[in-house]
């Protein structure tokens, strides 16, 4: 199987709440690097990170949730952000494994917490490595600005966005 063939399936089946052609055209991107830390910013209900774990089940997978109900059965590490103390214990973890391969951004989406969670992670994200950013075409919706941040970031890296019908958008930075 390759890894289009297998990208378009495991999309197709996944219980990630991204659309699913956004999500194929990532897992082709992640695809073409050796994850091995992957930190999910924004965990919900857990379908992203039930792909990463299916997609890269090597990988060390951390999550991070404001929710005490967030779905991290299929974390390595599973942070409640309810203190300083839990942004401490995170980056502690990611220095120990060499730095981030993988970050996907999908928490708070106001424009300060999109680039409060980009301005403490990224930085942890090693050479070669790739930050996404979920909903950056999301426009319409006055809570959701993740669009700003992206709009000034992608300008730092080399990037990829990409929507399709019916999805919000992902944008994809490489490090």
């Amino acid at each position: 199987m390759t890894a289009v063939n297998s990208s378009y399936e495991i999309s197709q089946r996944s219980l990630a709440s991204q659309n699913k052609e956004e999500l194929e055209i990532l897992l082709e991107t992640l695809f073409k690097i050796n994850l091995k830390t992957i930190l999910e910013i924004g965990i919900d209900q857990g379908g992203s990170i039930k792909t990463w774990r299916e997609v890269f089940p090597r990988a060390w997978i951390m999550g991070i949730d404001i929710n005490p109900l967030a779905k991290n059965s299929d974390c390595n590490e599973f942070w409640l952000m309810d203190s300083v103390n839990a942004i401490d214990s995170v980056s502690s973890s990611i220095l120990e494994r060499g730095g981030l391969n993988f970050l996907f951004i999908d928490g708070d989406h106001t424009e300060r917490g999109c680039q409060t969670d980009f301005d403490l992670y990224s930085p942890l994200v090693k050479p070669g490595g790739v930050i996404a950013f979920h909903d950056v075409w999301l426009r319409d919706h006055p809570s959701v600005e993740v669009y700003k941040v992206w709009d000034r970031v992608k300008k730092l890296f080399s990037y990829k966005e990409f929507k399709f019908r019916g999805g919000t958008g992902t944008g994809v930075l490489f490090v």
